[in-house]
């Protein structure tokens, strides 16, 4: 398994498009969440560009305006998807992973900046659980938001913001793994302040099911933020 996540801050220049391509040829990537397309019309031609075959499957929540849209894309033969799930903020899929056809839940986040859109995803996405039952729960991208204050440099500190995302990890079963080979996923272009925004949350079912996962920072070269990637060392 190695899924990533990337807030790739606009997806309409050629050159992040290859770029992409180019990251998901080397990691070997299974799925891919991407957040901040900025693309209102998203279609079969412009995924083909990023995904660089013909074996996937996709679904997206397109922007509003420049602003927003999300896109997740998944490898066909080790992913087959057996419902779509839409929120305000979010977009994902279940469906079974692996040749053990094991169900999971993929949700891809991209997390409104203002604290009131940030209690309503928090809502949301605890709702949709509670829904759905417990599971194997994968919920990623970028949340917009800190859990210490060692996740956060050079800005003005929301201690009440972090105990909100706190809350909600909790609340919501997830599991917070350690980030490596990167302390912050966002910076700041001038290299004045950089946070951790990006991250993976995993149910305790999912970690049983993949017991050898691990949440890595690639490098950064084609947007503020780093990829992220999850990784589980066992053959699915």
């Amino acid at each position: 398994m190695k899924i990533v996540s990337f807030n790739i801050r606009g997806l309409g220049g050629s050159s992040k498009r290859r770029g992409l391509r180019e990251l998901i040829k080397k990691e070997r990537v299974d799925m891919i969440f991407i957040q901040e397309s900025k693309l209102e019309v998203c279609d079969e031609r412009v995924i083909k560009s990023i995904w660089g075959g013909d074996n996937f499957k996709w679904m997206a929540k397109p922007a509003q305006g420049r602003f927003g849209g999300i896109i997740c894309i998944w490898c066909s033969g080790m992913f087959e998807v057996n419902k779509e799930l839409l929120g305000r903020s979010f977009c994902g899929v279940f469906g079974f992973w692996g040749k053990d056809k094991i169900p999971c839940y993929f949700i891809n986040v991209y997390a409104p900046c203002d604290n009131q859109g940030k209690r309503v995803l928090w809502r949301e996405l605890t709702d949709l659980m509670t829904t759905y039952g417990e599971g194997n729960w994968c919920v990623a991208g970028d949340f917009n938001a800190v859990r210490s204050r060692d996740e956060k440099k050079g800005r003005c500190f929301d201690e009440g913001t972090m105990r909100e995302f706190s809350n909600f990890i909790c609340e919501a079963g997830l599991e917070d793994m350690p980030l490596t080979r990167r302390k912050f996923t966002w910076y700041k272009t001038d290299g004045t302040a950089m946070s951790r925004l990006d991250r993976f949350l995993v149910s305790t079912e999912f970690l049983i099911n993949f017991p050898k996962l691990t949440q890595k920072g690639l490098m950064r070269d084609l947007s503020n933020h780093s990829p992220i990637m999850l990784l589980n060392s066992f053959k699915d």
